[in-house]
């Protein structure tokens, strides 16, 4: 639905679908003699045929419209209430309806005139009638010739009562284009609505074809107020969807352009205090409207795809409606609404956001339920980038659909902007720095576990955890453990190293194990004595069977080294090695990985394998020590006498624990000749892969030129040569080259030559 604009409104009502047509009764050609038509508690249509050869020997000018050269017939009817509603529809022909107290003269009734399309509802609506007079209803064909007939149906029922509780006085279908008049008064009515301070009025509608509506109250005597509610609201205690006071001096006067299909509550009073006489025309009009969005009803939403990255959609709320849901009090609701849909995942943990397109200033709601009954979780206004809107809920239900709702800020813009729906990623938290990758305990009487607040730990915040928590978080590590009993016991035995000493706190949460964790509440005691006093964290109310988690921090970011008794801990990866490779070089095997995190620790010791199971160590190089930033490092193996190799790390920390990489392998196809060792004293060794014997010439080159000179050979099923040439040569930097009998060059390679 487009939003609302101030101003005259037109709203077209059709009472007659689904009535039963129970007679035949046509109008009288003049008078004084007039067909009678019944007064029913409702609509029940009688049908009619006007000639052609009716006269307008009666005609008087009507006071709704100009021109009185119509032919006209006549029905009279006697009043059973002083409100008394007409509806009629001409088939074929524009048709007018007027009132009068006498049959062809008399006063025209207040109201009681109206003009109306063929196939539109003409609907007059009669207050102030007294009880067993007789009213007099002048029914004039307003196009075609003389000549020409008309049909249509008719009838006269009692008002429905506006003075009752929520949905109020039903006035049935209204058609698209017809103008419904009514009028009332508020004076000692009952206050039936929390919008309302005086006496008010109720009246409910039904819509069976997307138009535009005006609710006209502009020819009111006292200060109104007018409040536009969807019957699935309820009742007229929560949020209207649209609301009106002044549209016309102190009188009311609402617009909303293309008003969705549905039944609609409309509740009058006055301002403050204010109460009176009104009359009020709802007028449908511009019927069908523009095509307003695929989504821009729920149960039509957009499904969008769950990322775990803002990936946004575009869409334009063009043409778009307002919908028949509760104004969902945020960001100025005012229409032009579009719907979309998300299944939330299994962590339930959902980010919404909007980015500016055209529209620079949007609202944003999340919803529960089905379509066609939803629940309002949140609404934010402007918590995303600029003027646009982001929700963030990590309590929401895996599994279930999430509706999803955005319009422009006050609802008078249309335009694109983009939106998108998204799960935190927490797939990078490989250590139990994070509450994703918890370190795991076992309860154990006889053991203790260390660990460390250093800086390689950083602030590891997630969801509502800070505001469980006693401090403030700086530096914390987490431990996951599997309640065997409602209660648990952390005995810290030691904190050294620091003068702040440790904080600590025990939870239970959703997430973990690469899934981000989130809706925390605390278990414990929270232990952070602000210095090294030692104490128990200790956790109650545990269900046994359930994960809970255990958070470890420095107080004030304190690095300290800490023990609990009574409990093993594993997982605990003080180096995170990511990007572990080798790949060839010309002249040696290149090793590469990169840590981004370490703690304590010492060396990185290289080991290679040509079997993959037993290896020999090759290298070592002194790891970082602590470290909370990304340390490439790199190894260069020049003994690469096989073509299919093998390596691992091995990292060891100060205190002697060791942990091991994964292994990788090296395929290298160029490899038809190896030489090793390298560096050597002297003696190498030359492995020739190619079975068949064969001649080669080696040519030993060093820094100035210099060059020694052998001839080898080699034997089928001996194919590995050992040389002495550089024994006796001074110790350097040499130039290799095997070339075959031909001259061919097998192998080229630099060969260092120390004692």
């Amino acid at each position: 639905m487009k939003p609302i604009r101030l101003g005259k409104v037109v709203f077209t009502l059709s009472l007659f679908a689904g009535t039963q047509l129970v007679a035949q009764i046509n109008p009288s050609d003049g008078c004084p003699t007039t067909a009678v038509l019944p007064v029913n508690t409702s609509c029940v249509a009688n049908t009619y045929f006007m000639s052609g050869t009716f006269t307008n020997g009666a005609l008087i000018a009507p006071t709704c419209t100009s021109g009185s050269d119509r032919d006209d017939g006549w029905y009279s009817f006697v009043a059973t209430a002083s409100s008394i509603t007409i509806e009629e529809v001409s088939s074929d022909r524009t048709h007018l309806i007027q009132v009068r107290t006498a049959c062809g003269g008399g006063t025209a009734v207040a109201g009681g005139c109206a003009v109306a399309n063929p196939g539109v509802t003409n609907t007059v609506n009669l207050t102030g009638l007294t009880v067993g007079t007789t009213y007099y209803i002048q029914l004039q064909r307003r196009s075609g010739t003389n000549g020409n007939n008309m049909n249509g149906t008719i009838c006269v029922y009692q008002t429905p009562n506006p003075d009752q509780p929520w949905p109020g006085a039903n006035l049935g279908t209204l058609a698209c284009t017809s103008t419904t008049t009514l009028s009332g008064n508020t004076g000692t009515e009952t206050v039936d609505c929390s919008v309302s301070s005086a006496g008010d009025h109720i009246y409910q509608f039904t819509t069976s074809q997307l138009s535009d509506l005006t609710i006209d109250l502009c020819g009111s005597i006292y200060d109104t107020e007018v409040h536009l509610f969807s019957l699935g609201d309820g009742n007229c205690n929560v949020p209207a969807l649209y609301t009106n006071d002044d549209g016309c001096g102190v009188q009311s006067s609402l617009y909303v352009s293309c008003l969705p299909v549905g039944t609609y509550v409309i509740v009058i009073e006055g301002s403050g205090t204010a109460e009176g006489a009104y009359t009020m025309d709802i007028i449908l009009n511009n019927c069908g409207c523009p095509t307003p969005p695929p989504n821009d009803e729920p149960c039509t939403a957009t499904a969008l795809t769950v990322n775990t990255s803002c990936i946004s959609v575009t869409d334009d709320n063009t043409n778009a409606t307002a919908s028949a849901v509760a104004n969902p009090g945020c960001a100025s609701y005012n229409g032009a609404d579009l719907w979309y849909t998300a299944v939330v995942p299994a962590g339930g943990w959902l980010y919404f956001e909007t980015t500016a397109g055209t529209i620079t200033d949007g609202g944003l709601a999340i919803y529960s339920g089905t379509c066609a009954a939803l629940t309002l979780i949140d609404c934010d206004d402007d918590s995303g980038t600029g003027n646009m809107s982001l929700i963030q809920n990590s309590t929401l239900t895996p599994g279930s659909t999430i509706y999803i709702r955005h319009w422009e800020f006050g609802g008078n813009f249309e335009g694109t902007y983009d939106i998108c729906v998204y799960e935190p990623d927490c797939s990078a938290n490989t250590t139990n720095d994070f509450c994703e990758d918890a370190g795991s305990l076992t309860l154990n009487p006889s053991a203790t576990f260390s660990s460390s607040t250093a800086s390689i730990y950083t602030n590891d915040s997630p969801d509502n955890v800070e505001a469980e928590f006693c401090g403030t978080i700086q530096n914390n590590s987490w431990y996951q453990f599997v309640a065997t009993s409602t209660t648990h016991t952390f005995p810290i035995s030691t904190v050294v190293g620091c003068t702040n000493g440790i904080q600590a706190e025990v939870y239970e949460f959703t997430g973990g194990s690469g899934s981000c964790c989130h809706s925390f509440t605390s278990m414990s005691n929270c232990y952070n004595p602000g210095n090294t006093s030692l104490g128990t964290v200790t956790a109650t109310g545990l269900t046994v069977g359930n994960t809970y988690i255990l958070m470890i921090d420095g107080y004030a970011g304190a690095n300290c080294d800490f023990t609990i008794t009574g409990w093993s801990a594993t997982n605990i990866l003080p180096v995170e090695i990511v990007d572990f490779q080798v790949k060839p070089n010309n002249a040696f095997n290149h090793l590469m990985w990169l840590t981004k995190s370490e703690l304590n620790s010492k060396w990185f010791v290289i080991e290679r394998s040509s079997d993959g199971e037993n290896y020999v160590e090759i290298g070592k190089l002194d790891a970082a020590g602590n470290s909370s930033q990304d340390v490439p490092y790199f190894y260069k193996d020049y003994d690469f006498r096989h073509p299919k190799l093998y390596y691992r790390l091995k990292e060891i920390d100060y205190d002697g624990t060791v942990q091991y990489t994964e292994s990788i392998m090296l395929m290298r196809t160029d490899v038809e000749v190896s030489v090793y060792p390298n560096p050597t004293s002297g003696v190498i060794s030359i492995n020739f892969y190619q079975e068949p014997a064969s001649d080669y010439t080696i040519r030993y080159t060093d820094a100035l030129g210099r060059v020694v000179v052998e001839t080898i050979k080699t034997t089928l099923g001996n194919t590995t040569y050992v040389s002495s040439a550089l024994v006796n040569l001074p110790d350097g930097i040499y130039f290799m080259e095997i070339l075959d009998v031909s001259g061919g060059v097998v192998l080229q390679q630099k060969l260092i030559k120390s004692e």
